[in-house]
């Protein structure tokens, strides 16, 4: 991707490499700048932040929209002379790559780039984050082999990724209303799985009518267990093996 933003005298661009991305992958690129006015200005005061914008504040361009999680170092000192321009100064990014967040109805993380420190003047992009591929073969499991439907993806607390899904209809799930499903990529690489189920249970005190509840269950996700040494892809053969039991012990069964 390619963001351009104008401050004065100076011209600034920024290319990503990639359009998309999933968690824990590190943004890296250029950014260059053609100084259009008629004196020197540092290079040192040219900066790559990486951010996370909160979606409804970054339309209104409310100047708390915004919070700088990582700035890139440029490696650049000295002055950017009247009417030069730069050579391409590349960046890399990756803050807190383990509980990277994804983007959401909510908010996204964003490039914000400029000169100074006035950020209501800097250039934005953002960067569309999936969430990490391990996590989206777990919920590829649960799609095709359980036929759930996914409704929702978000953020949660603690570097944790939510996902709804809602059940087929028929027999087999009639009585689970949807499930929440927490992942989290622990340090040491394991997935940490919750599935919080909300089921439909007769409820005899209000005459046989049916209440909603809820129950959780947890995995543990290891990668010498469930990853693919060759492919460093998910065995989907044992991760089915655990929903099965996951579904047995959400159901009571």
């Amino acid at each position: 991707m390619k963001g351009i933003t104008f401050q004065k005298s100076l011209e600034i661009q920024i290319v990503t490499q990639g359009e998309s991305w999933k968690q824990g992958d590190p943004f890296e690129g250029v950014m260059k700048v053609k100084n259009r006015g008629a004196s020197a200005v540092s290079l040192e005061e040219f900066h790559v932040h990486l951010a996370y914008g909160v979606d409804k504040k970054v339309k209104s361009k409310d100047a708390s929209a915004f919070t700088i999680l990582e700035t890139a170092d440029l490696n650049v000192s000295g002055v950017l002379d009247a009417n030069a321009e730069t050579p391409e100064l590349k960046w890399v990014l990756n803050a807190e790559a383990q509980t990277a967040l994804i983007t959401d109805k909510t908010g996204s993380l964003y490039l914000l780039y400029g000169f100074g420190s006035d950020l209501s003047a800097f250039g934005s992009l953002l960067l569309t984050v999936h969430p990490r591929l391990h996590f989206e073969e777990l919920s590829e499991v649960l799609e095709a082999s359980h036929r759930f439907v996914r409704k929702l993806v978000k953020n949660s607390k603690d570097g944790v990724i939510e996902m709804k899904f809602v059940p087929p209809s028929g027999r087999e799930h009639a009585s689970i209303d949807h499930l929440m499903l927490g992942l989290k990529l622990t340090p040491d690489h394991h997935i940490d799985a919750t599935f919080c189920f909300t089921l439909k249970k007769l409820d005899a005190a209000a005459g046989g009518g049916v209440k909603k509840v809820k129950k959780a269950v947890h995995r543990d996700f290891s990668p010498s267990e469930f990853i693919q040494t060759f492919t460093q892809r998910l065995d989907k053969d044992k991760v089915e093996h655990v929903l099965s039991e996951v579904f047995q012990e959400a159901k009571g069964n």
